[in-house]
């Protein structure tokens, strides 16, 4: 059956299509940058509490190295982004208290030897700043991409049995943002026992530090991002950086390319003017997430988290990781970890079964199958939340 429109109908679809189409991109370009704890840890949805459990399918009799390379360096805990504990978020996405590796005595007694489980931090958000830098929009990458349009917002934290304690000190965490028409000029950053509020000019002068330097192109796409580790310590010490030690006082500078899609396809560390670090992203169509990332590292200075230098890293369209191969130096394939999952139907998954014994095919079992259990905030506190 054929079926003609009205020319004026025709016209007004296709000017239907465009505007939606318009504002879609616009609203893809005008996303609040602020950093949830969602966002970190790729969460979908409104999540309330996590708790992971695991199920190994080795014997606990392993030596330490053996389980080390299962529980240490192999599993979901090297991402940077894994929750593998217990963890409460508020309504707004940010922790409220979280538990490492939550009751998972393997790992905690015979690797670390201590009961980690009970090292709970209780955090507090400021929600006044949190509303102020909502309003600040941009792009918002996706994980697994190393995203340079972070907006902080302030808080404080405690270790719960530090409250015990006659006088508690939180740890209080400030952030400030020099921008011009929602471009992140410069990042400011504050750690300390004291409210930044409550110390005289000199003192906040002393503690507050410039963290962040941005230098943009004319797509008004970060291109080199110059971060300054000055903690507040007139001591050179290491900082933990992409599982590599930094000096704080060393010159970090991070170099960011785009394709025409607006996507970032690189992003280099350089450290005292030499690259250990480099991811690529490869992406399939439109996709906003990367399928597959090249990753080069320099291995020898991460206590071990990284095998070789190079390695590929395959993930789905939720932004998991799928597949993990280590290469070295002559271009071989010598380490292979595949990666199952069961979602919810928020799209976060609820199982990861982990094949890391290393081989190029999976193995009839899993070594570890992770298990999380997820609660959401119901309807009616997603309401209160909008009011």
């Amino acid at each position: 059956m054929k079926i003609n429109f009205p020319i004026h109908i025709i016209i007004f679809l296709i000017f239907n299509l465009s505007f939606n189409s318009c504002e879609a991109q616009k609203i893809d370009k005008s996303q609040s940058l602020i950093q949830t704890s969602w966002d970190q840890y790729n969460l979908k949805g409104m999540v309330k509490m996590l708790v992971t459990t695991f199920d190994r399918d080795y014997s606990d009799t392993l030596p330490k190295i053996t389980i080390a390379k299962y529980e240490y360096h192999n599993n979901l805990e090297y991402l940077e982004g894994a929750a593998t504990g217990k963890f409460l978020f508020n309504k707004y996405g940010f922790l409220d208290k979280k538990y490492r590796r939550y009751n998972d005595s393997l790992f905690l007694t015979k690797l670390l030897g201590s009961n980690r489980d009970k090292d709970i931090v209780i955090f507090e958000l400021d929600s006044l700043d949190y509303f102020t830098k909502n309003k600040i929009l941009g792009r918002k990458y996706l994980p697994p991409i190393f995203n340079p349009n972070e907006v902080c917002v302030n808080r404080k934290y405690i270790m719960e049995k530090d409250l015990k304690k006659p006088d508690p000190e939180y740890l209080f965490e400030t952030f400030k943002y020099e921008i011009d028409k929602n471009k992140i000029l410069e990042e400011s950053y504050f750690l300390s026992t004291n409210l930044i509020s409550e110390m005289d000019e000199s003192q906040a002068k002393q503690h507050l530090h410039k963290r962040i330097v941005n230098e943009y192109n004319l797509e008004r796409q970060i291109t080199t991002q110059r971060v300054f580790f000055d903690e507040n310590i007139f001591r050179s010490i290491p900082i933990f950086h992409i599982k590599t030690d930094i000096s704080n006082k060393a010159k970090v500078i991070y170099k960011y390319k785009y394709d025409t899609e607006q996507r970032i396809t690189e992003v280099e560390l350089l450290v005292n003017e030499s690259k250990i670090w480099q991811e690529n992203y490869f992406y399939k169509n439109n996709e906003k997430r990367p399928y597959k990332l090249d990753r080069y590292i320099q291995s020898e200075g991460t206590s071990g988290w990284f095998l070789t230098d190079n390695a590929t890293e395959w993930y789905n369209e939720f932004g998991d990781i799928t597949k993990a191969v280590d290469i070295d130096d002559s271009a071989n394939a010598i380490r292979t970890r595949f990666y199952d999952y069961r979602y919810d139907e928020h799209n976060n998954w609820i199982e990861c079964s982990m094949y890391l014994e290393g081989s190029a095919e999976k193995t009839e079992k899993p070594t570890i199958v992770a298990h999380r259990t997820i609660t959401y905030y119901s309807e009616s506190e997603q309401i209160e939340k909008e009011n």
